[in-house]
């Protein structure tokens, strides 16, 4: 398991799986927005590198995206629309719905119609929200890591416990004893680690890992 070793800032945001798009038009332009997730900025520019080909004769491709979940790291370009105009608008989209690990591109067919500052921020702002609404977002949860041993005859002991917890399994073996490797919710950490403290006499043994986060469909 990936060690983390990260400090605890957030406990909890959105981020997306499966990448999108959709499509807005106004006063001829038109708008088709991608999300996707990222989570390098060189797998991001990669993305970009490939809708520019794909849409080689549009008129704009401006993007925007938010890395990472305990220090996010956030990026924007209007790509040639007038400053603050198009990526800003797309990034505040992706701050709004508390994205992290996503990337954001508005590739954009003018229309022959300007449509001043105002209205492109506002074109840009939508086009990024339609997608994102159009997205299934799943939750992050912020989880301390337990590894937990315990004999077969303590099982229900453990079960009845866990019903009560905000956990996920994320191993389980059964050889000798029963092995997990749970995923605790951060928020019930302390009251997980008095339970088995208070029952180290039963033969259950763990380990408190380190921090980390899950994804929650």
């Amino acid at each position: 398991m990936a060690r983390n070793n990260l400090k605890e800032i957030r406990l909890l945001a959105s981020t997306i799986t499966i990448k999108n798009e959709s499509e807005y038009r106004i006063l001829g332009s038109k708008f088709i927005a991608h999300l996707f997730p990222v989570k390098k900025q060189s797998d991001f520019e990669l993305i970009l590198k490939d809708l520019r080909e794909k849409y080689y004769n549009a008129s704009h491709h401006c993007s925007a995206y938010r890395i990472g979940f305990e220090e996010i790291t956030e990026h924007s370009s209007d790509d040639g629309e007038p400053s603050g105009t198009a990526g800003l608008p797309i990034l505040h989209a992706l701050q709004s719905s508390d994205l992290v690990d996503v990337g954001c591109i508005v590739v954009r067919y003018f229309g022959g119609t300007k449509l001043g500052k105002a209205g492109l921020i506002d074109a840009y702002n939508k086009s990024a929200h339609l997608v994102i609404d159009s997205s299934k977002l799943c939750s992050i949860k912020k989880v301390h890591y337990f590894e937990l041993t315990y004999p077969y005859d303590q099982q229900s002991t453990i079960e009845k416990f866990k019903h009560r917890m905000d956990f996920k399994i994320e191993k389980a073996e059964y050889t000798e004893h029963v092995f997990e490797l749970l995923a605790v919710a951060i928020e019930e950490v302390e009251s997980f680690e008095s339970f088995l403290l208070a029952n180290d006499h039963l033969d259950i043994k763990f380990e408190k890992l380190d921090k980390g986060y899950i994804l929650m469909n």
